[in-house]
């Protein structure tokens, strides 16, 4: 059968999909994030850095993601698209120099 003949699958438009919460969904605040990038994959830590009991700063960790690198892509492309939204309507974002940039990679956790 020639390759002509053959019906092309037709694309999921996402969009339109129904979307379900799933019992382990989680929402978390963050204001630091950590990477851990691998051969296959992206993993994404999403933590908050506040005082603890004794008024120290820690990074508290509350959650992680993991990704393939075309997925983070997608990503990268979508906050690019927000924060350009935001800038437009509301001006410049600044970055605070009291901050310092992510690690690349996740620091062990201690429990």
């Amino acid at each position: 059968m020639p390759e002509e003949n053959l019906e092309k699958p037709k694309g999921i438009n996402i969009a339109e999909l129904l979307r379900h919460r799933s019992p382990h969904f989680i929402s978390a605040y963050t204001n630091h994030t950590e990477g851990s990038p691998g051969f296959y994959e992206l993993g994404l830590t999403f933590c908050q850095i506040a005082p603890d009991l004794e008024r120290k700063p820690v990074v508290e960790q509350h959650a992680a993601l993991t990704m393939t690198w075309e997925h983070a892509l997608r990503v990268r492309d979508l906050l690019d698209r927000l924060i350009k939204g935001y800038e437009k309507e509301h001006g410049a974002i600044r970055l605070t120099d009291d901050q310092p940039a992510p690690p690349e990679s996740t620091p062990p956790s201690q429990s």
